[in-house]
């Protein structure tokens, strides 16, 4: 039989002044080998469960050998070929087009992903799905919103779920409640992913967008949310512990080595 299509059976039926034998070659499902016919006799085949293509093939028979002068007939005409299922359904439900695979020959088919959700074959799993190594379209993590090669590995996540951070580490996505330490969420990347902190220009060690800092690598101090070598004076004391520049008390307008050590007085002051 050819190889353009498969098929589930192949019967011999429609004897006409037939005599010899026709059957299955033993262990073919597609081979029917003919002996002892002569004359004028005919015989007719049935063949059942055709999964692919949707065209009727050009090579449906084959010839391995004649005897004499008997050859056989492979005049199409008499050929009549009945599709089970409509591309790009492999084998579908009793309905052609309600699919239960796909035939999956990208050079005849380009849809060859099967949905399951809704019985249908396609070229892109929908988002929230990833086309798996059987050309299934499996679902993704409840926490991503699209992922690749692996359910787990995530590729986006939903930005209004209470998992908004994509965090890419060693080539494996994750959707985190929120970015790590020394990281902060790129919104205005796409997909927005965690991107680490600047520490070499706006010199962050953790941040919240990238030049907004909330704790600066040591050597420098936080101050209204960037890192500076030196504090305001007067009204900022810099603590080497904390690394932040501390406002004088409130009593204080102006301050000197310690918050609480005024150098003038606020009008908040007792």
């Amino acid at each position: 039989m050819a190889k353009s299509f498969t098929i589930n059976s192949l019967v011999c039926n429609s004897f006409v002044s037939f005599s010899g034998t026709c059957g299955l070659v033993n262990g073919s499902a597609d081979m029917i080998s003919v002996k002892g016919m002569t004359g004028s006799g005919q015989i007719g085949f049935t063949i059942s469960g055709f999964t692919s293509p949707t065209t009727d093939p050009k090579d449906y028979t084959s010839v391995s050998s004649f005897l004499s002068t008997f050859m056989i007939d492979q005049n199409t005409s008499f050929v009549i070929f009945n599709i089970n299922c409509t591309m790009p359904c492999k084998t579908c439900t009793n309905v052609p087009t309600v699919c239960m695979s796909c035939y999956n020959i990208s050079s005849v088919n380009t849809n060859n992903l099967y949905f399951s959700v809704n019985k249908t074959c396609l070229s892109v799993c929908p988002t929230g799905y990833y086309p798996s190594t059987d050309l299934i379209c499996q679902a993704c993590s409840s926490t991503c919103l699209s992922c690749s090669i692996i359910s787990s590995n995530c590729t986006s996540c939903n930005s209004s779920s209470p998992y908004p951070a994509l965090n890419i580490t060693n080539n494996i996505g994750s959707c985190l409640t929120s970015c790590p330490n020394s990281f902060y969420l790129n919104k205005n990347a796409t997909p927005q992913q965690c991107a680490p902190c600047d520490s070499t220009i706006n010199h962050c060690l953790y941040c919240t967008d990238i030049d907004v800092c909330t704790k600066c690598v040591p050597g420098f101090y936080l101050q209204n949310s960037k890192c500076v070598l030196t504090c305001l004076a007067n009204v900022t004391i810099p603590n080497n512990s904390t690394w932040n520049c501390d406002a004088c008390s409130i009593q204080c307008a102006t301050c000197t080595n310690l918050i609480n050590n005024c150098s003038s007085c606020s009008a908040n002051a007792a």
